[in-house]
């Protein structure tokens, strides 16, 4: 699991939870 959390990775489970 290297590098799972990418900075973008972060924006797009912001992005998840926001519209969750």
């Amino acid at each position: 699991m290297d590098k799972l959390f990418t900075p973008n990775d972060h924006a797009f489970v912001a992005y998840l939870i926001m519209v969750h």
